[in-house]
Parts: C-alpha cells; structure tokens; sequence
C-alpha cells in the first residue's frame, strides 16, 4: 500500500508541471501592419516608437537604436549611415483580440532583428493571474527603412555634411480606415433624404 502510494506521489510531481504548462492559453496573432519611427539620438536611449496592428490587436512602444555614429549629429557623408539593433525600453498601449492587457506585463523575445528589421515572429508572454497567456505574434515581412537628412553647411573644421532628422520602417497592409459614428450618421440622413425626394416624385407623377 506504501508502495502504491508512493508511486501515485512521484507520478503526481512529474505531470504536474506538465499539466500546468499545457493549461497555459495560447494567443496566436497575425500582425498584418506594422510602423517603426526614429528620431535622431541626443543620448536618452529612446529614440524609437512602433505600432503593431492586427485583428483587434493594437501593441505600441518604445525603443532606441544605437545609431550615433550618424544619428547623433552631423556626418561628412553616408558612409557610416547603417541601421542597427533595436532595444526595446517598453510597452505603451497592449490591446490583444480586443482585450486590454496591462503593458508592464508583456514581455516579447527579439522583435526585431540585428540590422533593426523586423523578425518574421516573435513570442513571450502577456498578462497575470488569469489572463496570464503565451504569445505568439507573425510579422509583415519585406519593410525598409527610409532615412531622412537635411544638408548642413560648412563650420568651422567641420566642412559641411548632413544631419539625420527622421527615419520610418513600413511593413504590411494599412488597415482599412473604419467610419466614425458621426460620418455613419450623416450617411445615413443623406440616404434617408433620398429615399424621401424619390418617394415626392413618383407621387408628383402619378
């Protein structure tokens, strides 16, 4: 009987972890639109903003590129301009398939890549208690970085250059833009108006 028990013990410590791992909700999100934008790096670190964009699903942040090199002031030339790693700072807004999930909860492993693209899918985990869940996200491929600089003049031994001022990535399909309440409104006066002027005519005719 000790025996048995002492089975039923072990069998109980080894599936035990295994039963709670599979009881972990798993949220599989395909980011259909994405946009990374970076200004130049005075030294605070944060010096990138992102949106991901999904069904129901709406993730911000911040980050920041080591980029000083040619981010920082101004350059000769574009021989040092090269994107790099993105570090992410934190989450601003965490909306996923429609729940709102506090951002200091979420955690994604290598959203971006070394040369500061995005990774084709990243995972981590979201929320607390119970809305603790696994994440798994898909990301838009095929984005480049546009980089933006202004010329600057000759001073003093510096002979003249330019200067980083903005720069944006822009991967995936921008969602459709969705009607305010107001405009379907007026829509639907306007439709009503015309039902009533076609409605006078054909009384008028008869």
């Amino acid at each position: 009987m000790k025996r048995l028990l002492w089975v039923v013990v072990m069998l109980f410590v080894v599936f035990a972890p295994c039963a709670y791992a599979d009881s972990i909700p798993t949220l599989n999100v395909n980011i259909t639109f994405a946009t990374v934008s970076m200004g130049p790096n005075d030294g605070s670190g944060d010096n990138v903003s992102f949106t991901l964009i999904g069904p129901g699903t709406n993730i911000t942040g911040i980050g920041g590129m080591a980029c000083f090199d040619w981010c920082s002031g101004p350059i000769p030339d574009g021989t040092f301009v090269g994107t790099s790693q993105i570090f992410l700072s934190s989450f601003g807004s965490v909306t996923i398939r429609g729940t709102n999930y506090d951002p200091e909860t979420l955690s994604l492993c290598c959203l971006f890549s070394a040369s500061g693209d995005l990774n084709g899918s990243t995972s981590g985990f979201v929320g607390e208690g119970p809305t603790f869940a696994q994440l798994n996200l898909t990301l838009p491929c095929c984005g480049s970085w546009g980089l933006n600089f202004v010329p600057v003049p000759p001073e003093g031994d510096f002979p003249g250059g330019f200067q980083f001022v903005h720069g944006e990535l822009i991967a995936g399909t921008p969602p459709a833009a969705t009607p305010e309440p107001g405009t379907l409104g007026l829509m639907a006066t306007g439709l009503a108006g015309l039902v009533g002027v076609m409605r006078r005519k054909r009384q008028i005719r008869r």
